[in-house]
């Protein structure tokens, strides 16, 4: 795993960085050299919106001279990336991929505000923006309320095959939380696994490798998969995976809350 990282140093507005980190695989990373919007106080999120099985970089914040700026980055691989003009320009408190229409392509949600200030900002936005499939994301008609200072996130609260959206912060109205039930007609259909699985073993190493799986929706070379080692079939004693195995729905596993936290 590689690590993006953006801030400011100092005190001056202009002296605003943002790096990738290449993982060099020996617990130490180097600078990518890669080119990407300088920015702080913003959020960043990745995600594989055109299903080529590259992760895309969609990130936003205050660029330098106080400049409010959100940036969709395609990963073309070999560590180019190319920015796609006509997202909204704003500063995010959040943006985050999901796929809320079950089309098999990431579409993103966005709230946050357009000067950053303790007090009321003067213009703040929020919508869920649909992934058309040709580099394009239009508003949708789902109205949002106009918070700041927020957090909210995608999931599948009532395991309907649909991901659900909540979002909490400051409102000119006051703080909110709201949770939004995901309506549409449309199910996310279980893929189909790998049929062929292979394991080359050398000295204490074991490579894994499997054929693609497939889905109605999402592109073989969208789909994510789910490892877990055992010592006996359907287990994973060894190594748990990340998501549970049985039920109707693989659920996601996270950490259990302490302290009334989860994390």
């Amino acid at each position: 795993m590689d690590i993006l990282i953006s801030g400011r140093l100092g005190d001056l507005y202009a002296d605003v960085h943002t790096k990738l980190l290449r993982n060099r695989g020996d617990g130490t990373f180097d600078d990518s050299g890669v080119q990407i919007a300088r920015t702080r106080l913003g959020y960043s999120d990745w995600g594989d919106f055109n299903n080529d099985g590259l992760p895309d970089l969609v990130m936003g914040g205050e660029a330098t001279n106080r400049l409010d700026t959100l940036k969709l980055y395609r990963n073309d691989g070999n560590g180019i990336f190319t920015e796609l003009v006509g997202l909204p320009q704003f500063a995010p408190d959040r943006v985050l991929w999901g796929d809320f229409d079950n089309d098999g392509r990431r579409d993103l949600v966005v709230h946050g505000q357009k000067y950053y200030s303790s007090r009321v900002p003067q213009s703040s936005y929020s919508a869920v923006l649909r992934n058309s499939g040709d580099g394009i994301f239009a508003p949708t008609q789902l109205e949002l309320p106009e918070i700041w200072s927020s957090v909210g996130g995608w999931a599948d609260v009532d395991d309907d095959s649909r991901v659900d959206f909540s979002m909490a912060g400051n409102s000119r109205f006051g703080w909110l939380l709201r949770l939004y039930h995901n309506n549409t007609s449309k199910s996310n259909s279980l893929p189909i696994g790998p049929e062929q699985t292979f394991s080359v073993v050398s000295s204490n190493t074991v490579t894994l490798s499997w054929t693609a799986g497939l889905d109605a929706e999402t592109a073989s070379n969208g789909l994510t998969y789910n490892v877990r080692i055992g010592r006996s079939p359907g287990s994973g004693d060894v190594i748990g995976g990340l998501a549970r195995p049985d039920g109707p729905e693989s659920l996601r596993l996270v950490m259990r809350a302490i302290g009334g936290n989860t994390k």
